[in-house]
């Protein structure tokens, strides 16, 4: 069982171990790194005027009576390096997958000195116009997008992104969300819990642990032989030493003697021993938990400093 747990132990560090390089070398590679923020997405015609026959929303003066999805997003530089959009190959933008339409867009926010524009080039193609985008700047954009698929659900419209740009050293536009101030809370209490569970499970295993290396430890051999229980010290002549117990008993005899006439007394496994051997059940969650908490940990950091970013300029 030791083996078994060493060589779980082993491929779990392996595994961690090459993804941590995998990590690294990604980001000395490609230090500059460009996120989108899902903000919000509504669905103008299925979700208000087709739902209310109250509401009336017209585009150019004509009333929508086609699927058109409004979104809201914002585009944050936070990686390492200042990147200057005039030097990508390909205008950094947003493509659409088939059956869908841009049809209207604009800044509405932008950090300090940034000056961004958008330009819709195809009906699939929204391209930014922003020079520089230094360091922990951003801007907010805003656009109307049309479908054919009257049954679109405009919560999924982030997926149809596909982002490109050509920017030197700089990795593919990852699209998130960040967490609002209830979702961070709850998430702050799901890594308390899977610590204490943690720490719940530590001292449990610990604990069994420590009290079987003192119990193996203050454990004598017993064996039997014509009813009557002895125990057993062994010699260095080839002989063992038998000490009765419950009986006066003592005597030293051969060790061919001794497997003849004596039988082990097998004793029945306790609670903790019984834990013990279960060991890698607990290698295996912690593992998961582990995970969990590191997760759950990383999308809080990474949340809050993308909303630190745009909170900074509605001060």
């Amino acid at each position: 069982m030791n083996l078994d747990i060493s060589i779980i132990i082993g491929i779990i560090g392996l595994v961690l171990t090459a993804y941590s390089i995998y990590l690294f070398v990604k980001k000395k590679k490609y230090p500059g790194k460009l996120t989108l923020i899902k903000e919000n997405s509504v669905g103008l015609f299925n979700e208000l005027a087709n739902t209310f026959e109250e509401i009336k929303i017209e585009f150019k003066d004509s009333p929508i009576d086609k699927n058109i999805i409004y979104i809201k997003g914002s585009l944050i530089n936070n990686g390492e390096n200042d990147l200057n959009f005039n030097n990508s190959e390909v205008p950094v933008g947003l493509h659409l997958k088939e059956n869908l339409k841009w049809i209207k867009s604009k800044i509405t926010k932008s950090s300090e000195n940034v000056n961004c524009t958008t330009e819709i080039e195809t009906d699939r193609v929204l391209n930014f116009k922003c020079g520089y985008l230094k360091i922990n700047e951003f801007f907010q954009f805003e656009a109307l997008i049309e479908t054919n698929d009257s049954k679109f659900d405009s919560g999924n419209i982030f997926d149809q992104f596909d982002p490109k740009h050509r920017l030197i050293n700089t990795q593919r536009i990852g699209i998130t969300s960040y967490l609002d101030e209830r979702q961070r809370q709850k998430k702050q209490s799901s890594v308390k819990s899977y610590l204490a569970m943690l720490g719940l499970m530590v001292l449990l295993y610990g604990g069994s642990a420590a009290y079987q290396t003192y119990f193996d430890a203050s454990t004598k051999f017993e064996y039997v032989s014509e009813g009557e229980k002895f125990e057993v010290t062994p010699l260095t002549n080839n002989k063992v030493e038998i000490n009765g117990i419950g009986n006066d008993v003592e005597k030293t005899i051969t060790i061919n003697e001794f497997k003849e006439n004596y039988k082990p007394i097998i004793p029945q496994k306790n609670f903790w021993e019984n834990l013990v051997d279960f060991i890698w059940v607990f290698v295996i969650m912690l593992f998961f938990y582990s995970l969990s908490i590191i997760w759950d940990f990383f999308q809080l950091r990474k949340s809050r400093q993308l909303s630190n970013i745009i909170d900074k300029e509605k001060n």
